[in-house]
């Protein structure tokens, strides 16, 4: 999806980055708003908006917001999710339940919780076998071989991250006592 990832002049964030696509907040807003209004008017009653970037969990809620006040609780709404994107929630997950901690940084904008979600999806997008080849194949200080294994990881935290959003968004239900009018 096209998110904020920084400025563009300068560069700041990860458009610091070569191959990094950036929107302006506005224009990330009015592209949620856009889609957003496309499923009401193809009969969406509910339209949840996720995250898993810091950078745009402000813009999701600020459109969710924009929508419920324009639709007036009439036939749609839109609800802003944050649970799916609570990293902390899920690293302390990882530490407490599964034993799992990083013992250092290796001063990468990467984690080994994210490469084992990614991992349990399609383990050739983190070129498991390169890495392994090139002895590279630790994440802040944490192996990600046998593969088997950081796959088995990866299926708990999608498992964990998906019982939490979906906590989540019946509490948001339950709030609105049964959705949109």
């Amino acid at each position: 999806m096209f998110v904020p990832e920084g400025d563009i002049e300068p560069p700041s964030g990860h458009m610091r980055y070569p191959g990094t696509i950036t929107l302006k907040e506005e224009t990330f807003r009015t592209l949620l708003d856009d889609i957003a209004s496309s499923f009401k008017v193809h009969g969406f009653t509910e339209i949840i908006l996720i995250g898993d970037s810091g950078g745009n969990q402000s813009g999701l809620k600020a459109t969710a917001e924009t929508l419920n006040a324009r639709w007036g609780g009439k036939g749609s709404v839109a609800r802003f999710i944050p649970e799916f994107y609570d990293n902390s929630g899920l690293v302390a997950y990882m530490n407490k339940e599964l034993g799992i901690t990083e013992p250092n940084d290796d001063g990468f904008h990467d984690y080994y919780w994210i490469t084992a979600l990614m991992m349990a999806v399609d383990p050739a997008v983190v070129r498991y076998d390169e890495r392994v080849r090139a002895g590279k194949a630790t994440i802040n200080g944490v192996s990600i071989a046998p593969k088997e294994k950081t796959i088995a990881v990866g299926k708990k935290l999608i498992a964990w991250r998906t019982t939490q959003t979906v906590k989540a968004i019946e509490r948001s239900r339950a709030s609105t006592k049964g959705g949109p009018n």
